[in-house]
Order: structure tokens, then sequence, then C-alpha cells
């Protein structure tokens, strides 16, 4: 086995609604645009074509965050995202009308999540939530007119570093009128979730007893019924299933009670996926991904109509063959699974290039599913590849003292065409520092030839974000 680490995704759906309201949710699609969907009140959904685009995040891994309210009888819907110079992004649509942009605001962490609620909808009191470079959580305040909030400072004693992992997710709700409470919900260095809870005077902040992947995406709902205030803290577990927290009102925090627990229906995600949650007094419904699908998945429940959690709808971007949804910020369609090996499980270390980010090189892991960093190469190994057909990279680690370790490129495209084949390296700075075509398994070159292979590789690897600018190209 290789020296890997788990890498995080991106965030890349939000979903809101009212109980007056129709259901919307928002991905980001491959080519850096914000995509809407919608659910009408005859049960069925449309939305995700090229005309519902909303605005362009103009960056990779945008992540997303929505709230709505109702104000003078008007449907308000607030979008947040981070742009091309991480600046916090205000996307709006009053009335059904048209998305227009809206506040530009301050400048996050590169890392940053973005979260966002609203309370006291009458008087318009927005807050949104992102990660500074110290991995402090600051707040960006609208009471009729933008400000910088409070700052969140630490966390409570026995987290390891009293501040966030870098790259937390961040989830938010709201409620009250001018004696707001918000609960923000981050994780820290171990994994576990904490909160920072305001209840109208200060901050405050505890660390849940509930521990969830590293850099897991986090989801958060609330609502109030006959037994009090409901909050519910959605997560991935190592495996990457979805899990739930619960917190009701005289009862506190709480875990995986025998009804009503999603743990009941265990739904694992792509190592990627990101997580997106809404919830009303009648309902609550949770969005994710699938490994090797192009789609966003539903996963609901009803309350009180005995069935629990159930899979809901499949929502694809149309035409699914132009703007797929962009997997962990990919530029590659999700077009390229049948191309692959026959069996993904059977070359153990087979991986498909994903992304440079923040100095790594990341690929997908095609037997565990998960999202690695490639390691640096050492003296006798490098990592053998081929371009397939579909457009993406596939590779494997290879040891050159270990021949029966070799995987021949005929393998690692299940005996199928591919444009081209060969090796590369990785450098300790993390970056491609060579590349070499290879003649095929037969002894015949790759079809295209030569530099012409190569530069298909290198309009590949900068379509992924990776630098060519420093890469040695060979072909023999």
């Amino acid at each position: 086995m290789t020296n890997r680490e788990t890498y995080p995704g991106s965030s890349s759906i939000a979903s809101t609604a009212l109980p007056a309201t129709s259901l919307r949710v928002f991905i980001q699609d491959s080519s850096l645009a914000i995509r809407e969907f919608r659910h009408s009140s005859a049960s069925s959904w449309s939305g995700g074509a090229t005309s519902d685009r909303i605005t362009s995040a103009k960056r990779r891994r945008a992540p997303l965050a929505v709230k709505e309210w109702i104000e003078s009888g008007m449907r308000r819907i607030r979008m947040y995202t981070l742009n091309a110079q991480n600046n916090v992004q205000e996307v709006c649509c009053d009335g059904e009308t048209s998305w227009v942009d809206g506040y530009h605001g301050p400048t996050a962490a590169p890392f940053s999540d973005i979260a966002t609620t609203v309370y006291d909808a009458s008087q318009r009191r927005i807050r949104v939530y992102y990660q500074l470079p110290n991995r402090q959580i600051q707040e960006l305040g609208n009471d009729a007119g933008w400000f910088s909030g409070a700052t969140m400072h630490t966390l409570p004693a026995g987290t390891p570093s009293q501040q966030p992992i870098e790259g937390t997710g961040i989830a938010s709700v709201g409620w009250g009128n001018s004696a707001a409470d918000i609960r923000n919900y981050v994780q820290d260095d171990s994994g576990y979730i904490c909160e920072y809870r305001y209840t109208g005077l200060r901050w405050g902040s505890a660390r849940l007893d509930v521990r969830a992947k590293l850099h897991s995406p986090l989801a958060a709902v609330t609502w109030a019924d006959s037994k009090g205030r409901q909050i519910r803290v959605y997560y991935l577990d190592d495996d990457d299933i979805i899990r739930e927290y619960f917190f009701t009102s005289g009862k506190g925090w709480y875990n995986n009670p025998p009804i009503g627990s999603v743990s009941t229906r265990p739904v694992k995600t792509a190592p990627y996926s990101r997580l997106s949650a809404t919830a009303s007094i009648y309902w609550i419904r949770v969005y994710y991904q699938l490994s090797g699908r192009d789609a966003i998945e539903e996963l609901c429940c009803d309350f009180g109509d005995g069935r629990g959690w159930y899979i809901g709808a499949t929502l694809s971007v149309t035409p699914p063959d132009s703007k797929p949804i962009d997997v962990d910020a990919n530029t590659y369609a999700l077009g390229w699974l049948p191309y692959l090996i026959d069996d993904p499980s059977a070359i153990d270390g087979a991986g498909i290039l994903i992304e440079f980010r923040d100095g790594h090189l990341i690929g997908e892991d095609l037997k565990q599913k998960q999202a690695t960093v490639l390691a640096a190469n050492t003296e006798g190994t490098s990592y053998t590849f081929v371009y397939t057909p579909g457009g993406s990279i596939v590779y494997r680690l290879w040891n050159h003292d270990h021949r029966n370790d070799y995987a021949r490129h005929s393998r690692l495209e299940g005996g199928r065409d591919v444009i081209c084949a060969g090796e590369f390296c990785v450098s300790q700075a993390g970056n491609i520092e060579s590349v070499v075509l290879m003649k095929s398994d037969s002894g015949e070159y790759y079809r295209p030839t030569g530099g012409e292979c190569l530069a298909c590789v290198s309009d590949k690897l900068k379509s992924l974000g990776i630098t060519t600018d420093n890469v040695d190209w060979y072909w023999k």
C-alpha cells in the first residue's frame, strides 16, 4: 500500500424551502456555474438545465449556502458563495423573478466553507459565516445594512488547538426575533463536531460528543414542534455513511434513537460528497452524491407517515453529456466510468486524477472510492498512466524493483482502446515534474503518437488546475 491520506472534497450543494414554499436545490456544474432545481406543488422536479444557471462562481470548489424567508408576502431567497478572489458573493431572487448579483463582501480563507441563516425575517436579519486564514470563524451580518459581526475565537478546552480544523465544514441554524438564537457547527482537529452558541447576549462554545470523519461536510436543520426546539446535524462517518445527531429541548443532545434516525437507513456517499439539508415541521430532506453518479440524490423523512427515511429523487443536470456536476471540483465528466477498468476493485492503487489543490496532487482511488493525495516519487518509482477516450487520466504507482507489481496500461483500461499511455513522476513539492509517453504493450505507440499525445495530456492537466510550466516532456 502507498502512503496516502484522505483528502477533503468540496462543498457543491445547497437547498432551501419553507412549509409554504417549494424546494430549491443548487449545485455547481463543470463550467463553474451554479444551477437550480425546483420542486413543484405537483410533486415533480424541474430545472438543472443550461437555462437554469443563476450565476457563475468563477472558481472551482465554490462553497454554497442558501436561505429564504417571506417578507411583505414575497418569497426572498439569498445564495452565498465565494468568488475567484475568495470574496463573499451574494445572489438574490425576490418574488420568483430572475436572479441578480447582490452584496460583494470581505475575503475568506481559500479553504473556507460558507454557511448562512436568517432570523427575525420581518427585519431581514441575515447572518453569513466563513473561515479566516487563522482558522477562526467570522460572522458577516445584515440588519438593514451589512456589517462585520462576531469573530468566534476559540473552541472549548479539550479541543486539540482550540480552533476549527482548516477547511472545516460549517453549518448554521437560527431562530427567534430580536433576541436571536443562533447555532453554528464546525469540526475540530480530532474530528469532533463543536457548537458555537449565541443566545442574544454573547457567543459560547461546546464540544459535542460525536465524531465525524476528518473534513466531513456538515449540514444542520431546526424547527419547533410540540416537544420544543429540534435540531439535527448531519455528517459523514469514516465509512462515508450519512449520520445524524439529535437535539430536543429539555433532553439535550443524543444519538441514534430507535425510531426516526437516519442511521436506520444507512446511505454511503461518495468520499467527495458534500451534504445539504432543509426541513419543516412536516419533513426533512438531505442531499448528497454517490460515487460514479453525475447527479444529486435525495434522502427523505416525512414525519408521521410510518415510512421513516427513504430514497427520494435523483437530480441530474441536462443535457447530461454537456454539463455534468462538478464532482469534487473536477473538470472531467462522470462519463469516464464506462471507460475504466472492468472491475475497479481488481487493481490495488489504481486511481483517476482529479486536481491540484493546496500543494497536493489529488486522485480518487477506484477500489477504495476515496479521494487521496498522490505520494511524491522516490528513486525507482513512478506512476504508470493511461489517457482514456473518456478524457480521464487513470494511474497507478509502480515500484520499478517489483516487476510483478507493474500494471500494464491495457489492464488499467480493461483492454479497451486508449488515447495514449506512459509514466509520470510527482515531485516532493507535489507537482508533476516529468511525463514520458510509452509504447503500448504490443510495442507500438498509442494513438495519437509522440508530441500529439503529450499535447492532449498537457491540456487535460491544465483543465484540472495542474500546472505544466515546469514539466519535462518525453516520448520514447
